[in-house]
């Protein structure tokens, strides 16, 4: 499969999966209409460059609290990153960090 392609499928499955914790949980929120859902095409481009980029580095930072939890503070920094999302794009909006956490 050509890179442009996998990228291209991460976004769409990031971008369905935004939609379905928007519809799941009730604190996480995306504005806009369905034909144009621009708000959530954002959230999921950004938060494949925010897994990609950011989270390694945090990761290699906590990596002493995330072998004393026995690996469950992933969640929380996968929580983190959705708030990070949340915070930069307009539109899409995160109501807590255990609705991140959920999300």
């Amino acid at each position: 499969m050509s890179f442009i392609i996998k990228i291209l499928l991460r976004i769409f499955i990031n971008f369905l999966s935004l939609l379905a914790a928007d519809y799941f949980i009730r604190d996480i929120t995306i504005h806009g209409d369905f034909p144009l859902m621009m708000p959530a095409l954002w959230a999921a481009l950004l938060l494949g460059v925010v897994h990609a980029v950011v989270r390694p580095i945090v990761k290699l930072i906590a990596l002493p609290v995330t072998i004393l939890t026995l690996g469950l503070f992933i969640f929380v920094i996968n929580g983190l990153m959705l708030l990070l999302v949340a915070w930069l794009v307009p539109g899409f909006e995160v109501h807590g960090i255990w609705a991140a956490i959920k999300g």
